[in-house]
């Protein structure tokens, strides 16, 4: 394609680069035989459009008397060296060897999509663009998305922002929900997605970005609804370290304790806050008397089971109680207490398909802010269980390790595809997965996704390549030996000719891929089963998306 492009570019501009060049930057000094630049163009637009064209022919030639020797001098050769400095370097990369391959497959086929099958995908979330016709490459998914990249390659501009965008009508143009860590997510698109119709609610309780709304995730709930108070409790909570038994005892416990001052929150006629059931936690005194008043009229096991800590010994007591208000340091800072003072949208609002939610809190606060977030989570995961989506509502989890463990997010990946929403998590690399879910927990991520990205392999960690080499596959190459008698011994060369396993991809390879690429991993049969290489979009830059985002750059290199 660059060839075609670089031939017609070369066809209509080698006659006037020439002339000028040859005659000078002034077409009236020109010699009167010599077709001005002017009138060639005219003529090339014109029904004499061969005459025009047969100009640059008669360079070629060498029969242009408008040049000296014919068109073979200075002039014309400096015309025509952009095209030959392209053609060269296309030769070159097309005679690079290829591997033979032997048919049988013996040891793998493995091998990456066609041009064919690339332009299949034409519909849905973009992941890249086709390195050849640099058409944007999509996918009606179904399922949940993986991307794996270091910091600062490309997640934000080049995966993110474009179809959150809505460029071209094939594009995803359902509700998103979107973890913005940094912000400038929402800043890039929030015009955009408003123009679109949609509404906008941005939760952002440090002024990154500029949003004004609340979340007060009491408001409405059910004080019957017990389970949604014990799921909740627990992903407020992080995980127990280790196989301690005293660990998770004191998370289970922890449990019911903030399940009771929740239950006596409830049950209040007005003033359901968040802040009140960390108040409740701390005066111990206070909860105690509430809850006795409450079992005389709802005797719940959930409330008994919150008077059986209160009422034991301090020894007992107080870790449980020191367990459960980690759920809440949050709330020690003003601006997070307005956040959830309040709410401004219902999270079942994201269900319409009209509604979209950015979510803008900075990575460095991730340990404190990681209950906040984990129950923002299990709340959309219990609100898209609830009331399904119109159309399919895809949830950006951009720096998702920001949550911690989240066994929520494992048992939602495998469910939500069903319900109409997908996940698509960012991460750094695949340490922080196996560092939050273990082996097996990352390997279900991975394995139940209907699409990995992943792009900057790191060089320093030879098993990660390593790892996505063999996930590339192995095709089964034809080997030759080469041997031949040698000294005073008769007879004559022969070759021979063998069938073996070879990398479609070496780890060195794959480290050595250019950072304007990325790899595709399709993982699921309605797409094809092959890997694909593509070039990554950039949306800062992408003429695409000129009129339609907000510019944010990212930060340049150091100098």
């Amino acid at each position: 394609m660059r060839l075609v492009f670089g031939f017609v570019a070369t066809l209509v501009l080698l006659y006037p680069i020439a002339g000028l060049i040859q005659h000078g930057l002034d077409p009236s000094l020109w010699p009167a035989e010599v077709m001005r630049p002017g009138a060639w163009f005219a003529t090339l637009l014109s029904w004499q459009v061969a005459d025009a064209l047969a100009l640059p022919y008669r360079i070629l030639i060498g029969r242009a008397p408008e040049f000296a020797n014919g068109g073979w001098s200075l002039g014309p050769l400096l015309a025509l060296a952009p095209l030959l400095a392209l053609f060269g370097t296309e030769l070159l990369r097309r005679t690079k060897p290829e591997p033979k391959r032997d048919s049988s497959d013996l040891f793998g086929s493995a091998r990456f999509a066609t041009a064919t099958e690339r332009t299949r995908l034409r519909e849905g979330l973009e992941l890249g663009r086709d390195p050849e016709t640099g058409r944007a490459v999509r996918v009606a998914v179904q399922g949940t998305l993986v991307t794996i990249a270091p910091p600062r390659k490309g997640k934000t501009s080049g995966l993110l922002i474009p179809n959150l965008a809505f460029p071209e009508p094939q594009g995803w143009s359902g509700p998103a929900v979107v973890l913005d860590p940094k912000g400038e997510v929402y800043r890039a698109v929030v015009a955009r997605r408003r123009a679109l119709g949609r509404r906008v609610v941005c939760l952002d309780p440090l002024g990154l970005a500029g949003g004004t709304d609340r979340w007060n995730p009491l408001q409405g709930r059910d004080p019957n609804d017990v389970l949604y108070l014990q799921s909740t409790a627990l992903a407020l909570l992080p995980e127990a370290t280790g196989d301690s038994e005293a660990s998770a005892y004191f998370r289970n416990r922890a449990v019911d304790l903030i399940v009771g001052a929740m239950l006596v929150v409830l049950r209040m006629p007005e003033g359901r806050s968040v802040v009140l059931v960390q108040e409740l936690i701390t005066d111990d005194s206070r909860l105690f008397g509430l809850l006795t008043q409450y079992v005389n009229h709802w005797p719940e096991p959930a409330a008994y089971a919150a008077l059986e800590i209160l009422q034991s010994d301090p020894k007992t007591k107080d870790p449980i109680k020191s367990t459960a208000l980690q759920a809440f340091q949050w709330l020690a800072d003003r601006r997070l207490r307005d956040l959830v003072g309040a709410s401004t949208f219902a999270l079942s609002e994201l269900s319409t398909g009209s509604v979209d939610l950015f979510v803008a809190v900075p990575t460095e606060y991730k340990t404190v802010l990681a209950p906040l977030l984990r129950w923002l989570l299990s709340d959309l995961f219990t609100s898209v269980r609830r009331h399904r989506p119109a159309e399919r509502l895809v949830v950006f989890v951009d720096e998702a390790a920001v949550l911690g463990r989240f066994d929520a997010l494992l048992t939602a990946a495998g469910e939500l595809p069903g319900y109409g929403a997908s996940l698509w998590t960012m991460w750094q690399d695949r340490a922080q997965l196996v560092g939050l879910y273990g082996e097996a927990g990352a390997d279900v991520l991975l394995n139940t996704a209907e699409i990995v990205t992943v792009f900057d392999v790191p060089a320093v960690d030879p098993d990660e390549s390593e790892r996505w080499s063999r996930a590339i596959g192995d095709y089964t190459a034809f080997v030759e030996t080469h041997s031949a008698p040698s000294g005073d011994a008769k007879g004559s060369p022969s070759t021979a000719r063998s069938s073996q396993g070879a990398r479609l991809m070496s780890k060195e390879a794959l480290i050595a891929m250019p950072g304007d690429e990325l790899l595709v991993f399709p993982n699921s049969g309605g797409h094809a089963r092959h890997p694909l290489r593509l070039k990554k979009t950039v949306a800062h830059t992408d003429p695409r998306f000129r009129k339609l985002i907000a510019p944010v750059p990212p930060v340049g290199r150091a100098r």
